[in-house]
């Protein structure tokens, strides 16, 4: 089954180890495709299939990539289907939403995840014969994280990605809706990736952030505003600081002013005059922040939010840590 797209670094369970059972089914990955781990494993499997379908430049043809692994690259419309989608082994081919794999679709770009997640799956299985004869071993909730992550490696190749970016190392709204396009893939999947690549070259002080209305990762949830990925300069990042969580919710943060501390903040302000689909125009802010949770952490930043699409927004600025386990006036 279909799994949303994968906040920051896939991990292996909720607690980033690998449960016992599955150390077999990571065994035999890093066997047969070559690997320390499992996500190693993974994305060598990928650039196989990339470089032996010829998928060298985006978009990537997913439909080559399911013809090398055997199955139909022709997904199947659902009437009865309106989110995810799966594989059906007894018939190997991919079953989508009807309609959401025409590329005029508002779910497009969702739905070629959906298509390369089950790439995932088929990955571990044989279709020389129908019904498919699985290859690994068996495998609990890693197989689903797995399969996200080889989704977003198939969509953006991470060496063809770089090549697209031409050098540029700086997170924007603007180099966020060319990987976006460039990819036919959705904002999410494209912020992830590019979390990915450009973390390393994060500068001193710099905070960037795409937060969306959408649901909670996994189960999907309340629709509300979250984050969807947080770009923190190095060093908060080196000193495993976070500022929020992907798909944290917004309304998490307070901001003080005056001495008084607010349960809102100038972002979850800006999702809030949203009318119609039409964010306010883009504003700066100077707030001091305070996240409760974990651990009471305190940050000065200054940003601007600007609309990215009808249901997200994309802040660019500066960060700084003022304090933490401490009230701070202001």
């Amino acid at each position: 089954m279909d799994s949303p797209d994968t906040p920051n670094k896939p991990r292996a369970s909720r607690s980033g180890l690998i449960a016992e059972a599955d150390q077999p089914f990571v065994d035999w990955l890093c066997q047969r495709w070559g690997g320390s781990s499992w996500q190693e494993a993974v994305e060598n499997h990928c650039r196989q299939l990339l470089h032996e379908t010829d998928n060298n430049k985006g978009p990537i043809s997913l439909a080559r990539v399911a013809a090398r692994l055997g199955i139909d690259p022709r997904p199947e419309a659902n009437k009865e289907v309106t989110t995810g989608g799966w594989l059906d082994l007894a018939r190997g081919r991919i079953v989508l939403p009807e309609g959401s794999d025409r590329r005029l679709s508002p779910r497009y770009g969702r739905a070629r995840f959906t298509y390369a997640h089950e790439l995932g799956h088929a990955m571990l299985y044989s279709f020389e014969k129908l019904p498919a004869v699985r290859l690994a071993p068996p495998c609990g909730e890693l197989e689903e994280i797995l399969c996200n992550h080889a989704a977003s490696h198939l969509l953006m190749p991470r060496d063809v990605l770089m090549q697209e970016l031409g050098g540029e190392t700086v997170p924007s709204a603007d180099l966020l809706r060319l990987v976006k396009e460039r990819f036919e893939v959705s904002a999410v999947s494209a912020a992830i990736a590019l979390h990915e690549v450009l973390s390393p070259h994060q500068k001193a002080g710099s905070f960037h952030m795409l937060s969306s209305l959408t649901g909670k990762h996994k189960t999907l949830g309340e629709t509300k505003p979250r984050c969807v990925v947080c770009f923190l300069p190095p060093e908060l990042r080196e000193k495993g600081i976070e500022f929020l969580p992907s798909f944290k919710g917004l309304e998490h943060i307070s901001r003080v002013a005056n001495g008084q501390e607010y349960k809102t903040w100038s972002l979850v302000e800006f999702f809030s005059g949203r009318r119609g689909g039409y964010f306010p125009k883009p504003t700066t802010y100077n707030e001091v922040l305070v996240i409760p949770k974990p651990k009471r952490r305190v940050f000065h930043l200054q940003s601007s939010h600007r609309p990215f699409d009808s249901h997200s927004v994309w802040t660019s600025g500066t960060i700084a840590l003022l304090g933490e386990d401490e009230r701070i006036q202001a």
